[in-house]
């Protein structure tokens, strides 16, 4: 499977080689929404052309919660995420799910700590100097989660982390799924990159990662993970 990201600004440079349709949607969203429509698809048509020499972006049609996925089951799987002003494109064989956020004060971040998570969990959570930090990682293994299956955030909570045995259990996702977890300044090799993002991924699957940059891709290599949950 091959993970990209990207700034939305370095993708939406490349959004004059998407079909006027494209252009012609997003010209009813809001600007910082167009702007943010059009370089995801950017970064996805691109993406295809470099890496499966699809020289046309497939046609996209929304699941019944509005995952996107291209009719022509010839074509890949994808998922896409963003968070303030990144992308993270997943692609590959299987069904995707891929989620990036970055860490942020939540109010009340103890009630969603005792509604999201086991005991044992808990206890692992509030064992942290940073607790912000471990719940925007688990949150986003949550979200992967129900985004591989496009439910999304109606089944956030049937999806059940068992984070000390390395486990993870949701009643729609496919046997012998890994989640696997890390941080964006691991990934980008920048300390200020206060986010996470968790990818899915089937046992023989093997990721590759790399960054948009002056219209180029290059490969990059985490420094390490956080975690990886089985199913």
């Amino acid at each position: 499977m091959i993970i990209v990201t990207s700034t939305i600004d370095e993708a939406f440079l490349l959004a004059s080689k998407l079909p006027y349709s494209y252009h012609e949607k997003a010209s009813t969203y809001s600007s910082a929404r167009a702007k943010s429509f059009l370089a995801n698809r950017a970064l996805l048509n691109y993406a295809l052309q470099n890496f499966y020499g699809i020289k046309v972006l497939p046609k996209i049609a929304y699941s019944q919660h509005g995952k996107p996925f291209f009719v022509e089951a010839r074509f890949p799987f994808f998922n896409i995420s963003h968070s303030k002003q990144r992308i993270v494109l997943a692609l590959g064989q299987v069904e995707q799910g891929i989620d990036l956020e970055y860490s942020k004060k939540s109010r009340n971040i103890e009630s969603l700590i005792k509604k999201l998570f086991d005991t044992k969990t808990q206890e692992i959570i509030y064992q942290q100097q940073d607790i912000q930090s471990l719940f925007t990682a688990l949150w986003t293994v949550k979200e992967c989660a129900v985004k591989v299956t496009g439910r999304g955030l109606v089944d956030v909570s049937s999806v059940n982390i068992a984070l000390e045995s390395k486990k993870i259990a949701y009643y729609l996702l496919p046997k012998n799924t890994t989640i696997k977890t890390l941080s964006l300044a691991s990934l980008l090799d920048a300390p200020s990159e206060d986010g996470y993002l968790s990818f899915a991924k089937d046992s023989v699957d093997t990721e590759e990662f790399f960054e948009l940059k002056n219209a180029s891709f290059n490969q990059i290599k985490p420094a390490s993970y956080e975690f990886s949950l089985e199913s």
